[in-house]
């Protein structure tokens, strides 16, 4: 839709064709784009262009939205450009939210699709005059005309840089990564005056665009999962998650374990059933307090279904008796949401499972591990026709992806840590801050194994998603609720290890939230539709980006081990080969 008539049309998009041709004489002359890493050199062409921009009237030069057009010869050519955003947009007005929506959302098709080319030349060009065109309806109250226009064409500058860039490239993919890796570098570490963050911010942004997949995703940070609501925090409370989320939980039927009273899992369905799910299945070992829990929700939500589903996670046998159950049960033919909440911690002796497995290991892993595979057919089923993520698996985990890793060479806690290989040792100061004292000379710890089991969880997200998200969209993340001293959790521990988790508090080392706020990031992993993207990358060297989430936002703490694709596939080997079942969807 053109916002100005043709004749002006004409005479600006004449004058923007000489100085585009203008510009690439300038790169030509500083030796070409091979030639040209000098990102001073770069900026000032950059600001150049701005200024020509003013001189030519400013707002007229780019007044066409081709979006639309795009994003239909996208749709004819099988690719889809979904709008995007990030933690930075939030900050933004809602023109710029746009605009960085579109090209988030850009940048993630071409950094995805690099190889396949899904525009051509004229359609890249269109994007980014769209995206002018959004920039410059920006308007904030109290800045005078003379700094809107200023900031407006440090936008248009960049955009034209980035297509003579584009053009001098010999219009072969996207650009070579070299100048505008230096250009972003610059733009980031040098101290610009005030009042220039939206210049850095958009020079990153349409550098990005630029970068092709291959390079190994430099500006990974703009096309990697984020969360909806980067307000939220450690202080969030379940119940605001489920109103942010409200249309993912309307009609659901969602799967909870360990529902107790009091407990994190009973604020987690409490949360949900605020806001008219379907179905909500309370899965425990006791009837009674599963009872307890049902008649307080239905007296507060009388409307959703609530159903018990009892099942000993420390026995293989009595998950494969109550996923039986929960198959046959003829009115819910689908399950959207497990969330695994389930768990038990520091058991004082060394224990083993029916089944002849480390008793943490064995509940907090294998247990929910079984009890959600066995589910998987009404899961697939839920996640018929419906987009990706919108059907997940939380497991909630804790801490000790930060402090510990998997015991591959002693599962079972029968050698002392000190003969274990180095990668495999626990961290000795950790426990003595907890008050092990002497641990190197112990085969078991009990913190040790419920910190082993909850890596576990972790892994086994990472390995699910693998197996289950690009084939049928099902998404698997880990959460830790943060320390919650109020739960039945912590009723094997000692009054030594009580102690030392006070003088631990005392000191700064952790703060307690309320159960509620405990709950709130499993809801933010089961509800937001941002954590779908970007599943399995890598950033920042870390594999695994947005796996594992703590305080309602994506985690980068957890250990290289705890997130690594290659640990979670032997967990996964393993835990077909503990409970002698394989299974393939």
């Amino acid at each position: 839709m053109a916002l100005i008539n043709q004749e002006q049309a004409a005479e600006h998009y004449a004058a923007a064709e000489t100085h585009m041709a203008g510009l690439k004489k300038i790169v030509d002359l500083r030796g070409g784009l091979e030639n040209m890493e000098d990102s001073v050199v770069a900026v000032k062409i950059c600001r150049t262009d701005i200024l020509f921009a003013m001189q030519q009237g400013g707002h007229a030069l780019l007044h066409r939205d081709h979006i639309s057009h795009v994003k239909s010869n996208l749709a004819y050519r099988g690719f889809s450009l979904q709008p995007d955003s990030d933690a930075y947009s939030s900050r933004l007005g809602p023109t710029l939210q746009e605009a960085f929506s579109d090209t988030m959302g850009l940048c993630r098709l071409l950094n995805k699709h690099a190889d396949e080319k899904p525009l051509d030349l004229l359609e890249f060009q269109e994007v980014l005059v769209s995206i002018c065109y959004r920039l410059l309806q920006f308007r904030t109250i109290g800045e005078s005309r003379a700094q809107q226009d200023t900031q407006s064409m440090y936008h248009i500058g960049l955009c034209l840089l980035m297509m003579s860039i584009y053009f001098n490239n010999k219009q072969d993919g996207m650009a070579r990564s070299g100048l505008i890796k230096t250009l972003v570098k610059e733009a980031i570490e040098s101290k610009l005056n005030e009042g220039e963050d939206e210049f850095k911010f958009w020079l990153f942004t349409l550098g990005g665009i630029s970068v092709p997949a291959r390079d190994g995703h430099p500006f990974s940070s703009i096309i990697m999962a984020s969360t909806t609501h980067t307000e939220f925090g450690a202080n969030t409370e379940a119940i605001e998650v489920a109103q942010a989320f409200a249309d993912g939980i309307r009609g659901k039927t969602i799967l909870i374990t360990g529902v107790n009273r009091g407990g994190i899992g009973y604020a987690t369905a409490h949360a949900f059933s605020t806001q008219s799910p379907a179905h909500i299945i309370l899965a425990g070992r006791s009837p009674s307090k599963a009872k307890e829990s049902i008649d307080a929700l239905k007296a507060e939500f009388p409307d959703a279904d609530y159903r018990f589903l009892e099942v000993d996670l420390s026995s293989q046998e009595s998950a494969r008796s109550a996923t039986k159950e929960a198959l046959s049960w003829s009115d819910i033919l689908t399950i959207d949401l497990i969330i695994n909440s389930a768990g038990v911690m520091a058991i004082q002796e060394r224990t083993l499972s029916k089944d002849g497995i480390e008793m943490h290991l064995a509940t907090n892993h294998i247990g929910h591990w079984l009890l959600s595979c066995l589910l998987m057919p009404k899961l697939i089923k839920a996640s018929e026709n419906k987009p990706e993520g919108s059907v997940r698996i939380v497991n909630v985990t804790s801490a000790s992806p930060m402090v510990s890793n998997m015991r591959w060479s002693d599962m079972n806690f029968d050698k002392r840590n000190k003969d274990l290989p180095q990668e495999e040792q626990p961290n000795y100061e950790f426990f003595r801050l907890w008050g092990y004292e002497n641990s190197e000379e112990t085969a078991y710890v009990p913190l040790d194994g419920y910190n082993r089991s909850k890596v576990a969880n972790v892994l086994f997200g990472i390995e699910a998603n693998k197996r289950l998200f690009e084939k049928h969209g099902i998404l698997t993340l880990a959460v830790h609720p943060g320390v919650i001293m109020t739960t039945e959790l912590g009723r094997s521990f000692p009054r030594e290890t009580l102690e030392a988790a006070e003088r631990l508090g005392s000191m700064g080392f952790y703060t307690q939230k309320s159960v509620g706020a405990g709950a709130s990031t499993s809801l933010v992993a089961a509800l937001d539709p941002k954590l779908a993207n970007g599943v399995g990358e890598t950033h920042g060297g870390s594999e695994n980006y947005g796996a594992y989430l703590a305080d309602c936002q994506i985690s980068t703490g957890a250990k290289p081990l705890a997130v690594s694709s290659s640990e979670a596939e032997a967990l996964w080997d393993f835990s077909e080969v503990a409970s002698g079942q394989r299974f393939s969807w």
